[in-house]
């Protein structure tokens, strides 16, 4: 008897009850007599050119459906190309034995395998069935940012199978800030040499760039999935990696400053350009003329653009000299050096954006305007759309995916808690009056690496990237999330099979046998901030305390296997600790260590002074214990470190 494999969803005594459930729904889904079944194997005679890509897409994510082609043999998938219907746009059909795709273009025909992996992957019968589709909205954008962690080129391509499984079509490519230079440069090496191995992180995940045979490869495979990618080259702000290497691009009265490995804050930055430098701008061309060859001369280029401090232009002897004698304000000198970058990109046939931060100064008639701030994000979407300006809407506290998920997780001061449901029930869109709504180009999403490293890439993104992705391509009267929700537990299964990995509330007990030591702690705790946070190892985490600790409270760290290095390093507050203000441990408060082999005989080390603790160790450490004085307030541990 021939194997089938079996899709989905309720049937009743009356006939099939459900459709099959998809993410995101589809526009229209059709049900037809008997039974939907997928054939253990998946045979075609003829394959578009457009579905070449999918095929393979099908290949590497539906592990039970492969696909083979056999001439002159029946076929059981029936793959039509009509260009006629749009390039996302797709008809699946699946009924006893046989699935038939018909769709616009190569986008299209991923997507039609997207909802047929979940379709074959569910756990019950469901009825046959036809889906007709296309999105509600073009942009769908996501953004990574290799920056400040940096990722393999393996976990980038692999990354991209997962964004076009979640209808993702654009891939914004952060590729330049404070914390690295991550592509490569023939013309200028020491941005390979010293830019990209500045940064703050552990050594695996700050050294390293791109070369232009890795990025061809994204871009190859970007290009079988219907996405479209295209770099990040952040200026004049953000450029502190740049400025490692090459100090003299620097304002003259601004080289005095601390290297990014010496930096503690991550929000530390006054290192921007001079752009009334006249050798600047010579130099970044022949930059740009290398990203833009790496990258084949893409559609799109992001220029960044965001968050320059005022200030140091202004006390520049060259800055100065440029607004006075031009009449510009600082404001007016970004807007200056934006012009002159989009103006170059556009010379070359590519399209600049640039992260929105005065939405009414047009930088050119061609150019998309990011919105990110969360607190202003509508507004500035309103005044930028008003302003005749193509706008991006991607405001942080709906789209930032490197806020925690979930409640209790130890967070950032200034993170929100983004859930599953604040995205989702999100409207990215302008509202139907707004004036200049037909220049409102999409929605994008974000995941900044400051406190994400590659590993977990997946479990920050999803679901909350389904949910985002339901909200920009579903029709308005098909999305509701109590009934997404269960279409996400229904589908949850099929999801982890394809590789992705869903972000979890974490459990305490995981947490304890993940961590390479034992904690003692005399403090209560809040809910979810466990004593492990302060050594996992991970950024984004801290234990905090539920009181304010008092004289003869400690919290001690007793490692499993001895810590080798000739510095500690306790950083402390700084975290969102409810009713706290900062969680700063207060200055004074002592820190001793066991050194291996001496148990049992703790040694002063050092003591708390602006919330940190950095001093010298002498050899390798077992224990580490912080002895409490009497605190007026809730104390955060976010990292205690060896090195």
């Amino acid at each position: 008897m021939k194997k089938l494999i079996t899709a989905i969803l309720f049937c009743s005594l009356n006939g099939w009850a459900n459709p099959p459930a998809l993410i995101p729904a589809p526009a229209e889904t059709e049900i037809h007599e008997g039974r939907a079944s997928v054939p253990a194997v998946l045979t075609y005679s003829e394959c578009p050119r457009e579905a070449s890509g999918a095929v393979a897409f099908l290949n590497r994510m539906g592990e039970k459906i492969p696909v083979s082609a056999r001439k002159g043999t029946p076929a059981s998938l029936h793959l039509k190309t009509d260009a006629g219907m749009g390039p996302e746009a797709y008809t699946l059909t699946v009924t006893d034995g046989e699935v038939s795709v018909t769709a616009g273009g190569t986008a299209g025909f991923v997507y039609a395998f997207s909802a047929l992996i979940q379709a074959a992957g569910q756990p019950e019968e469901i009825p046959a069935f036809t889906v007709r589709d296309r999105p509600e909205t073009e942009w769908r954008g996501f953004m990574l940012d290799s920056a400040r962690h940096f990722q393999s080129i393996d976990t980038v391509i692999g990354l991209l199978d997962k964004l076009a499984f979640a209808r993702i079509n654009r891939l914004h490519w952060h590729l330049t800030d404070n914390d690295g230079w991550r592509i490569e440069s023939r013309k200028f090496p020491k941005l390979n040499t010293v830019s990209s191995r500045v940064g703050r992180y552990p050594e695996s995940e700050r050294n390293g760039f791109y070369t232009f045979e890795e990025i061809a490869r994204v871009s190859d495979r970007a290009a079988e999935l219907g996405i479209t990618v295209y770099p990040e080259i952040d200026m004049p702000g953000h450029a502190a990696a740049l400025v490692e290497a090459y100090p003299e691009l620097l304002c003259p009265s601004n080289r005095d400053r601390v290297p990014v490995s010496e930096k503690i804050s991550n929000r530390d930055w006054t290192d921007i350009l001079c752009v009334a430098n006249p050798d600047l701008f010579p130099f970044l061309t022949e930059i740009l003329d290398e990203v833009l060859t790496a990258f084949r001369h893409p559609e799109y280029f992001h220029m960044g653009g965001d968050e320059v401090p005022l200030g140091i232009w202004a006390a520049c002897p060259l800055c100065s000299e440029k607004m006075n004698r031009e009449n510009l304000s600082e404001k007016d000198l970004l807007t200056h050096f934006l012009k002159q970058y989009a103006s170059y990109l556009e010379e070359k046939g590519v399209t600049p954006i640039y992260w929105c931060e005065y939405p009414t100064r047009k930088i050119s008639d061609n150019a998309i305007a990011q919105v990110w701030r969360a607190y202003v994000g509508r507004t500035y979407l309103k005044q930028s759309l008003k302003a005749g300006i193509r706008t991006l809407n991607a405001a942080g506290d709906y789209a930032y995916f490197d806020y925690p998920q979930f409640k209790g997780t130890a967070k950032s001061a200034w993170m929100p808690v983004l859930s599953l449901k604040k995205v989702y029930t999100y409207n990215f869109r302008p509202s139907a009056t707004a004036p200049g709504k037909d220049l409102f180009m999409g929605g994008a999403c974000t995941l900044w690496t400051e406190e994400v490293n590659q590993d977990s890439i997946d479990e920050m993104i999803f679901p909350r990237l389904f949910a985002f992705s339901e909200q920009m391509w579903t029709p308005k009267n098909k999305k509701n999330f109590a009934r997404f929700g269960k279409r996400l537990e229904i589908l949850s299964p099929v999801i982890e099979k394809t590789g992705i990995s869903q972000g979890k509330a974490p459990s305490r007990e995981a947490l304890q046998k993940a961590v390479p030591a034992t904690v003692a702690t005399s403090l209560n705790f809040k809910n979810s901030h466990y004593p492990e946070y302060a050594v996992n190892g991970r950024d984004a985490d801290a234990f905090v305390s539920a009181f304010a600790p008092k004289a003869g409270d400690y919290f001690s760290v007793r490692l499993k296997e001895p810590a080798v290095g000739n510095r500690l390093q306790i950083i402390s507050g700084g975290f969102f600790i409810y009713d706290t203000p900062n969680g700063r441990i207060d200055d004074g408060t002592t820190v001793s260590v066991c050194y291996d082999g001496e148990d049992g005989n703790p040694v002063g080390v050092g003591s708390f002074r602006n919330g940190i603790v950095d001093c010298e160790i002498k050899a390798p450490v077992r224990e580490v214990r912080i002895d409490f004085r009497n605190e007026d307030q809730p104390v955060s541990v976010n990292e205690i470190i060896v090195k």
